[in-house]
């Protein structure tokens, strides 16, 4: 969160709790209750796999993630 654009603190860090091996379509929403904080710019990262792991169909590719929306409220 950032009140300039420039300076930032981080404030939350959700994990990925969907197991790796699952093979259906997951729609999944990841929450982090926070206290009421005031800012103006907010910075959303998130990391993929790099490469597609040898188990997987797709093994050896470039992993993807796909985001529908991010909602601050």
């Amino acid at each position: 969160m950032s009140a300039d654009g420039v300076s930032y603190t981080k404030a939350a860090s959700i994990v990925n709790d969907v197991s790796d091996r699952m093979e259906e379509v997951v729609v999944k929403d990841f929450v982090q209750p926070r206290a009421s904080q005031r800012a103006r710019n907010v910075k959303v990262k998130a990391y993929n796999y790099g490469t597609v792991t040898a188990w997987h169909p797709g093994a050896g590719g470039q992993a993807w993630i796909f985001i529908d929306e991010i909602m601050i409220d």
